[in-house]
């Protein structure tokens, strides 16, 4: 998620076909809903890709 020139990155959740939550893994964070033309403030720039090896 891109917020004017700063990148976050969240967890997405569809609620309904016009409102979208916007999650955070850290606990500190509280869920944001977004709606309607708020949705147009936001760009979803890329998948986050983890690979878990051995050392």
């Amino acid at each position: 998620m891109r917020r004017c020139v700063s990148s976050l990155l969240k967890l997405l959740r569809r609620i309904s076909i016009d409102n979208v939550e916007v999650l955070s893994e850290n606990p500190h964070y509280a869920p944001e809903v977004y709606s309607g033309d708020q949705l147009l403030e936001f760009a979803i720039i890329g998948r986050v890709r983890w690979v878990a090896a051995a050392l």
